[in-house]
């Protein structure tokens, strides 16, 4: 087995508050971005607001098309507020083909010395896979676009919250 994490810092132009907004809403945590020549088909979704004020999100996707679909189920829990708003997403999807999972552990907070008007992100990307003869190349292959998948939920948090 090989597991290894990455973890990425970036800021977003907008208060913390209109962010959670966003990351909680269901449009937000029940829909998949298509990626450049990727069709995705969304089979199956479910949101849960829970009375503590967390929310719960699961969402399965088919990737591509005829052998080489590929079905993803997406689980989420996003946490209630901490006392000064800040919050945490974690997200868990098993690997194509059973080989391993990666999570990612996202928390945002407002910056320090800028109250109100920026959002910290520091999302950490984990892989492990269970098969060791291609477990690094795979695990390297994963957490290479840690950053680039970072700042594409930056750009939908952005484009939702407009």
């Amino acid at each position: 087995m090989v597991t290894r994490a990455t973890t990425v810092t970036r800021t977003i132009d907008l208060p913390l508050e209109t962010v959670r907004r966003v990351v909680e809403s269901e449009e937000f945590l029940l829909t998949v971005g298509d990626g450049p020549g990727q069709t995705v088909t969304l089979t199956g979704g479910e949101r849960e607001l829970l009375d503590d004020g967390s929310v719960t999100a699961t969402v399965t996707a088919t990737f591509g098309q005829g052998e080489d679909a590929v079905v993803m189920v997406q689980r989420a829990e996003l946490s209630a507020p901490d006392e000064d708003g800040s919050f945490t997403l974690f997200t868990s999807v098993p690997l194509p083909g059973n080989l391993g999972t990666m999570a990612t552990n996202q928390v945002f907070a407002e910056v320090e010395g800028d109250p109100g008007d920026v959002t910290s992100l520091v999302t950490t990307v984990a892989v492990q896979v269970d098969v060791p003869v291609i477990g690094p190349k795979l695990v390297d292959r994963v957490l290479s676009g840690a950053e680039q998948s970072t700042d594409q939920g930056v750009e939908r948090i952005l484009r939702l919250a407009s």
